[in-house]
């Protein structure tokens, strides 16, 4: 997330023009995110870099949530190619070393539209960022993690966006 918001159309009176000032540090936040598409179930992790050690946290986070592994349920991430992820070049399904009952499934490049978890993405954007600028990064900050914890609360949404509802 940056604090430069994503303009788009809206709605205004006839003869009027949105404003909507725009002020870019050229800073970001990242969040990470799991969604299980059927039960709606969503984590999340902001971090201030796209870094291998931010998405490693936020995995450790995740198996501790979900107590994957021997006991628990396997667990299938689709991801896309980011760097961050640690893993560049194929796609298709990895195991990940040590880590027992967690699968990483590599989407080819270039192909956002087969991970149904843009539209989560794509929903956190407009709710959030479109054409508005925070004024601090603690607002957008604080933005995110309520639109975060609304849908951890509203997991029907999440099974929808995803298109398994």
């Amino acid at each position: 997330m940056a604090r430069l918001p994503t303009k788009t159309r809206a709605w205004t009176r006839e003869g009027e023009q949105k404003q909507v000032p725009k002020e870019n540090d050229h800073d970001h936040h990242y969040v990470y995110g799991a969604f299980e598409p059927l039960s709606g179930e969503t984590h999340y992790r902001l971090h201030p870099k796209l870094e291998t050690k931010g998405f490693q946290d936020f995995l450790d986070q995740l198996g501790r949530q979900c107590d994957y592994g021997k006991e628990g349920p396997s667990i299938v991430i689709v991801l896309d190619n980011a760097w961050a992820h640690g893993h560049v070049g194929t796609h298709g399904l990895v195991k990940v070393e040590g880590e027992e009952g967690l699968f990483f499934y590599f989407l080819p490049p270039y192909s956002p539209d087969l991970n149904p978890a843009e539209r989560i993405w794509k929903g956190l954007r407009k709710r959030v960022t479109h054409n508005h600028l925070f004024e601090t990064w603690e607002e957008l900050k604080e933005a995110t993690r309520r639109h975060m914890n609304y849908l951890q609360v509203r997991s029907e949404r999440v099974v929808s966006a995803m298109g398994a509802g």
